[in-house]
This record gives C-alpha cells, sequence and structure tokens, in this order.
C-alpha cells in the first residue's frame, strides 16, 4: 500500500505558504472587500435615512462622535442594503459618505475601528433600526 502512504501524507502536509497570503494581508483584503461593499450599495444609500439618523443621534447626544456618525453610516447602508434586496429603484438623492472618511484613507487600524463601530451598531442599536425603517422617497415610487 505505498500509493495509500503516499496520498495521505500528501495531503497531511501543511499548503504551502506565500509572503503574499499572510494574515495582515488577508486582514487587508477583508477591509477592502467589505469597503467595497458598501460602496456597492451607494446608489441605494437614501438621504432621507441619513438626515433622519443624524436627527436620532443628536437626540441622543452623539452628534459629532464617532459613535454617532457609525450609528448614521449603519442605518444608511441598513436601509440601503433592504432597499436593494426588495428591488427597488436606486435614490434620486444619494447620502453623501461619513464626513470622517477621508481622515481614514490608508489607515487600516483606523479604517477597522470604524468597521468595527458600524458592525456594532447595524447589529445591535434602536436608532439604527427606527432610522432605517423610515419610509423614504424611493420606497414610495418604486412601489407604485
Amino acid at each position: 500500500m505505498p500509493w495509500l502512504q503516499r496520498s495521505f501524507s500528501t495531503t497531511a502536509s501543511p499548503a504551502p505558504t506565500s509572503s503574499l497570503t499572510t494574515p495582515t494581508t488577508s486582514f487587508h483584503r477583508r477591509v477592502i472587500e467589505t469597503e467595497d461593499s458598501v460602496l456597492a450599495l451607494r446608489p441605494y444609500r437614501s438621504l432621507q435615512v441619513q438626515q433622519r439618523a443624524q436627527e436620532l443621534a443628536a437626540a441622543k447626544e452623539l452628534h459629532g462622535t464617532p459613535e454617532g456618525a457609525a450609528i448614521v453610516e449603519a442605518a444608511v447602508i441598513t436601509a440601503a442594503i433592504r432597499a436593494k434586496k426588495s428591488g427597488h429603484k436606486p435614490c434620486e438623492e444619494q447620502a453623501p459618505p461619513a464626513p470622517e472618511a477621508h481622515s481614514r484613507e490608508g489607515n487600516l487600524p483606523a479604517e477597522t475601528e470604524w468597521l468595527l463601530l458600524i458592525a456594532a451598531a447595524y447589529a445591535d442599536n434602536e436608532t439604527v433600526r427606527v432610522a432605517a425603517a423610515e419610509p423614504t422617497v424611493t420606497d414610495a415610487v418604486s412601489k407604485s
């Protein structure tokens, strides 16, 4: 059974690692893919949802904080995902990206912190759910 030993020894050996596939590059790729996903939702970013989320965040005294900005972004993303999945037309007035976006460009740790704040708000924040549930002009137009 020499063929059996060769087969198992071949499959049991660890796959060669490339200097191009390190934990850091894999992590960086994951951050970029997440950002690309957010960019793909750009046509569905509702300005109305963004404004409503900003009002709600300000009412909770979170305006001007990273947490408040993440709540607003999470609400916009939540509504954009819902609109795209529901087959709605893209928004006529798209919400602009968060103002802090340019300050994080090229800074992987800062971008990671930002995405983690958004993820936390997206997963479990009542303000996000309320703001994203607001009907938008796109919702009304595409349902008629």
